[in-house]
C-alpha cells in the first residue's frame, strides 16, 4: 500500500512512504527543513507544486518523482494497491508481491506459459476462466471421466487431448492480438471479441486522413532520463493532411511510460474542449491506455486521476462526436518525431508556415500511403 496525495495536509514529507515507486517510496533527501512538514507545505496556493522549491530542497532523484505527481488538491489524502497501475488491489498482483518477499523463482517447465496467459490484455474474468480450465479446476468431461462420470468421449477442442495443450499452440502460433481474438471466442463465441476494449477501427498500420470536415490529432510522450523530463506532443491535420496545429509541452519529472501517455491525452482533450472542435479522431500508440479509458474499471493510482480527467472531458464532448483509437507506431510517427525532437523546447506550438523541413519531410511522408 501507498499514499496518494491529496491535499497533502495528512502526510508527513519524511515519516510517510509516499513517493510513486514499489520500493523506497520514502523521501532519502535529509534536510532539517522538512522536519515535522507535510506534503501541503510543497504546494502553491493555485494547487500546483512549487516547482522552485521542490528544486531548490530536495535532490535529484526526490525531485524528480515529486514533479511527476498529478495533484488534486480538492480531495482528501488516501491509499492506493501500488502493486497495480491503476490502484486497485488483485489477487495477482498480490500473489507476484508474495513470490517476491519470499524471494522464490519459479522453476516450473511451463512457466513461460503461464506468463504470457497473464499478460494478455484481456478482461481479468475471462483470464481467470483460461487460467481454472487449463488447470483443471472446472467441470469439464475429461475431469468428469477421471470421476468415473458417464459422458460422451470427444477430444475437448478439435484433435486435442486438454485445453492447455490448445492455448500452448495458440500461445507459439499467434502474435499477441491474434491470440486475444482467438481465446475470447474459443467457446462458440460465448466470448466477444471486444470484450477487450478493442474495435475495428483500432490498429491502423499506416496514417490516413479523416473523412471530409472531420480533423485527426495524434499523440505521443517521449521520457528522457538522462535530463530527467518527459515530453508531450501533439499533432492536428484536416481531411486533405495539412497541418492545423503542433504543440509540445515538455516537463520535468520521470513519470512511468503510461502516465507520462496519460498526461499526453489529456492535453488533447483539454485543446479540443478549447478550441471548440468537432468530428476528431484523437489516435495514440499507447494501447494500454487506450482500453482503461474505454473500460469502466475503478482507478485509484495517480495514472487512474489523469484517466478519469480523459473520460470526463470526453463525456463532455460527446455530442461534438469526438472518438478515441489505437494506432501502431508507424501511424504515429509524426508525433513521436515531435515528441523526441522538441524535448528542449518548452510549450512550443507549430504551424504549417513555420515547421522546419525534417518535420515537414515526416508530415508528407505520411501522406504517401
Amino acid at each position: 500500500m501507498g499514499y496518494m496525495i491529496g491535499n497533502g495536509t495528512t502526510i508527513n514529507i519524511l515519516e510517510d512512504p509516499w513517493l510513486p515507486l514499489q520500493h523506497e517510496a520514502y523521501i532519502q533527501t535529509n534536510s532539517p527543513t522538512l522536519q515535522g512538514q507535510m506534503v501541503s507545505s510543497l504546494m502553491e496556493d493555485n494547487g500546483n507544486w512549487d516547482i522552485d522549491l521542490v528544486l531548490d530542497v530536495f535532490d535529484n532523484r526526490d525531485a524528480d518523482l515529486i514533479l511527476s505527481i498529478p495533484l488534486d488538491t480538492g480531495v482528501q489524502d488516501s491509499w492506493y494497491w501500488r502493486q497495480e497501475k491503476l490502484g486497485c488491489y488483485s489477487v495477482k498482483s498480490a500473489y507476484a508481491l508474495l513470490q517476491d518477499l519470499k524471494n522464490t523463482v519459479q522453476t516450473e517447465p511451463n512457466s513461460g506459459f503461464w506468463r504470457k496467459l497473464l499478460n494478455l490484455k484481456i478482461p481479468p474474468k475471462v483470464k481467470n476462466f483460461l487460467w481454472r480450465t487449463s488447470t483443471n479446476c472446472l467441470p469439464t468431461k475429461d475431469l468428469l471421466r477421471s470421476k468415473e462420470s458417464r459422458v460422451h468421449n470427444q477430444p475437448v477442442i478439435g484433435e486435442f487431448s486438454s485445453f492447455q495443450e490448445w492455448l500452448h499452440l495458440v500461445f507459439i502460433h499467434k502474435d499477441n492480438d491474434n491470440i486475444c481474438i482467438t481465446v475470447l471466442s474459443v467457446q462458440d463465441n460465448t466470448f466477444d471479441r471486444f470484450m477487450a476494449y478493442m474495435s475495428q477501427d483500432d490498429g491502423d498500420e499506416h496514417w490516413h486522413v479523416p473523412p471530409n470536415n472531420s480533423i485527426k490529432i495524434n499523440v505521443d510522450a517521449t521520457i528522457f532520463a538522462e535530463t530527467s523530463c518527459y515530453n508531450n506532443a501533439f499533432v492536428v491535420r484536416d481531411h486533405e493532411g495539412q497541418l492545423i496545429e503542433a504543440n509540445s509541452k515538455c516537463m520535468r519529472g520521470q513519470p512511468n511510460p503510461e502516465l507520462a501517455e496519460a498526461y499526453g491525452i489529456r492535453e488533447v482533450l483539454s485543446w479540443v474542449k478549447e478550441n471548440d472542435c468537432a468530428n476528431t479522431i484523437i489516435g495514440t500508440d499507447c494501447l494500454q491506455l487506450v482500453q482503461v479509458i474505454r473500460s469502466t474499471l475503478s482507478c485509484l493510482s495517480y495514472m487512474g486521476r489523469v484517466i478519469k480527467d480523459c473520460r470526463d472531458m470526453l463525456a463532455s464532448l460527446h455530442h461534438k462526436n469526438v472518438s478515441f483509437k489505437f494506432v501502431k507506431r508507424s501511424a504515429n510517427k509524426v508525433a513521436h518525431y515531435l515528441a523526441r525532437y522538441s524535448y528542449s523546447i518548452s510549450d512550443r506550438s507549430w504551424r504549417m508556415w513555420d515547421v522546419d523541413s525534417d518535420f515537414h519531410h515526416v508530415l508528407l511522408s505520411d501522406l504517401q500511403h
